[in-house]
């Protein structure tokens, strides 16, 4: 039977726009590899998404209140955890954003799909591409990208969505999204988005109120909720009345939910009850943390490898909790003090850095300040005592030594006890003793470690040592790793226009400046001080809820104060100095141990909590994770999951179609026999 030649032509069209679909669905993907050149690869981009990074990029105009040129942003998916964010929220986001979140690998192909054909609307970037192009790929302002450019970003784009996927589940991905999603004024995330809007955490905000912020997306400066320009508040409730019936039709509310918080809309908005908050609330959402000293310290490192000015985001090493918490440490100080500190992980990554006001003055004492460190120098020493115990007595005198007689901290500083008791103790003349004995090595041990020794080495122990908060700590990390002095890390990554891969930073090997078992030793002695009752005993804070390892320090007339010492995860020095003698809170060091002991308060409690509850996060979101709750959402993630299968199939069967059809040989038409012929049997 043969077709009408309509009939064929409407085939062919059916078959060549189901082959351009398919094709689409599945050529894409590998496009994405072909134009993937310079991008990360896959381990690379495991490393650079849960980093904290500083990009000129991202609404990198002025902030209110700023003046001068571009300046830049933080961006830090991990800023707040997955407890971080209502129920409410988690539901808005997925509803409004990306209601087949859970079904589809990265690329919505149902959306795709759909976009092909008339009269059908395109779908807009799932959340996971959102993430790829905030976090890696928007620069097209700075690249000027024609119709040909955003096709390839839009390739790359592709091909970063699906790696992501494959590195981490929805549930890191949508926390990922609720950090960096821009919500106007230069806020960042939706937690201090939340804290400006509605004066309260991400994690108590309603349905309403979740509505309102996801509807302002994605022109929040077009939609501010401010009874300041009514028009903006009409148009923020109608995208808050859009973002609740999806969320209603979605299952994600009840209809008595919804109700209310239309209501709420209605009452809150339209009405005109929000205020704009004050300009000094405002400024104290866009940096909740000061994070500027740990970029000015990647910016050093990124001029010694040539690459100034041509970054245009750096992945940083930096913790914003810790930082936070470092922030507290060392704010406040004594009248006529200052004070400075750093946070190390275990591989010496640059964590926090604090120090002093930086609006105020930009420069770095915790990594430029050269002061007497104390009795922190004592360790060394100590480790010289034991790689030459042969050559030293077993017990030790704390009688006045000839030539020099330093003072002893207390009574407990007597003769006759083990080394270990006088570092516990903080004794001065058993170690003063130990430098005269071998002066050569003792000076030796001091510049290994970086700090600067003094041109008499019998001041080592006393005070004569001078360094900073970075390179004090990264001594001390050489006790937990196993005598290894690693260079600070703070930079993971740095890409250019077009997230162009401009380095990657791999771990330092590091310098052997102790044997293994002689750093473990000096290691296991430094629990001593942080239980013997003194000043440094402060440093476990009040709750107790970690180990906690270390050393206080104070110079002549309490000059300068330290603590450095290690918790579980991280090794933090903090120092406080003043210019003029002192006396009172710096005395012993303990000013410093406190502050590290609040650290470790803060840090460790609910952790510890949270690992006795069945060692796993508890977190909301059920409704939005119990995709088979709901039979629209259900209905989206079968049809998330059939998509590509269709696709597969469609271009099978386009490929059979076309394929069988030009492997097929005309007939010839068949001859009239002839009548006349005559057939032998």
């Amino acid at each position: 039977m043969r077709f009408p030649k309509l009939a064929s032509r409407r085939i062919t069209i059916a078959l060549s726009l189901a082959l351009l679909g398919a094709l689409l669905l599945i050529a894409i993907p590998g496009a994405g590899l072909v134009v993937s050149s310079g991008l990360p690869d896959v381990r690379q981009l495991d490393a650079m998404l849960d980093a904290c990074q500083v990009t000129s990029v991202f609404e990198a105009e002025p902030r209110p209140g700023e003046t001068g040129g571009k300046t830049d942003r933080l961006l830090c998916p991990d800023a707040v955890g997955p407890t971080g964010f209502s129920e409410a929220l988690l539901s808005a986001v997925v509803a409004s954003e990306d209601e087949r979140f859970l079904g589809h690998r990265g690329v919505d192909d149902l959306a795709v799909l759909r976009s092909l054909l008339p009269g059908f609307p395109g779908g807009g970037s799932t959340i996971t591409q959102q993430v790829a192009r905030t976090l890696f790929l928007n620069d097209e302002r700075l690249l000027g990208y024609a119709a040909p450019g955003k096709l390839l970003r839009k390739l790359r784009e592709w091909h970063v969505a699906l790696a992501i996927e494959a590195l981490r589940d929805k549930r890191q991905i949508l926390t990922i999204y609720l950090n960096i999603a821009p919500l106007g004024n230069g806020i960042i995330g939706f937690d201090p988005a939340a804290r400006y809007y509605f004066g309260k955490p991400a994690r108590d905000l309603d349905a309403m109120e979740a509505a309102t912020l996801v509807g302002m997306l994605p022109q929040p400066m077009n939609r501010q909720p401010f009874k300041e320009d009514m028009a903006e508040a009409a148009s923020a409730a109608n995208a808050a009345d859009r973002v609740l019936a999806k969320m209603l039709a979605l299952g994600l509310v009840t209809p008595a939910e919804a109700t209310a918080a239309q209501a709420k809309v209605t009452r809150v908005l339209r009405k005109g009850v929000l205020s704009r908050p004050p300009h000094e609330t405002l400024l104290a959402t866009l940096r909740p943390i000061e994070y500027r000293r740990v970029r000015d310290f990647a910016a050093v490192q990124l001029a010694e490898r040539g690459l100034t000015g041509e970054a245009t985001r750096i992945f940083l090493t930096l913790d914003p909790e810790l930082q936070a918490l470092a922030d507290q440490a060392t704010a406040k100080p004594p009248k006529d003090a200052e004070m400075a500190g750093v946070v190390l992980g275990p591989q010496a990554q640059v964590l926090a850095i604090s120090g002093g006001t930086y609006s105020t003055s930009s420069w770095n004492p915790a990594w430029r300040a050269n002061r007497s460190i104390g009795s922190i120098a004592k360790p060394l020493l100590y480790s010289l005592a034991l790689e030459h115990a042969g050559d030293m007595p077993k017990t030790w005198s704390t009688a006045p030594l000839k030539g020099y007689n330093p003072a002893e901290p207390n009574g407990a500083c007597r003769s006759g006890l083990t080394l270990e008791t006088y570092l516990k103790y903080s004794c001065n003349r058993p170690f003063v003793s130990i430098a005269a004995r071998e002066p050569a090595l003792a000076t030796q041990r001091v510049t290994a470690f970086g700090w600067h020794a003094p041109d008499n080495p019998l001041l080592i122990a006393t005070g004569g040592v001078h360094s900073n908060p970075m390179d004090v700590a990264l001594g001390y990390t050489a006790f937990r790793n196993g005598g290894r002095l690693l260079r600070p890390q703070v930079i993971v990554a740095a890409t250019g226009t077009g997230g162009r891969l401009l380095t990657f930073e791999e771990p330092d090997e590091g310098r052997r400046v102790l044997a293994p078992d002689t750093a473990n030793a000096v290691r296991a002695a430094l629990f001593q001080p942080t239980s013997a009752g003194g000043s440094a005993a402060a440093a476990r804070g009040r709750k107790h809820a970690a180990a906690v390892w270390g050393k206080t320090g104070t110079s002549d007339d309490d000059r300068d104060a330290w603590f450095v010492g290690s918790t579980v995860g991280w090794t933090a020095a903090i120092m406080a100095w003043r210019e003029a003698p002192g006396v009172g809170q710096m005395s012993g060091g303990g000013l410093s141990a406190v502050r590290f002991g609040r650290m470790v308060d803060a840090y460790w409690p609910d952790r510890n909590w949270t690992g006795m509850r069945d060692g796993r996060l508890r977190d909301g979101g059920a409704a939005v994770y119990g995709w088979w709750a709901h039979p629209q959402r259900l209905w989206n993630w079968l049809a998330a999951k059939a998509t590509m299968v269709l696709a597969i199939a469609l271009l099978a069967m386009a490929l059979g179609l076309l394929t069988g059809h030009r492997s097929r040989a005309p007939t010839p038409p068949a001859e009239d026999p002839d009548p006349d012929s005559v057939r032998e049997v």
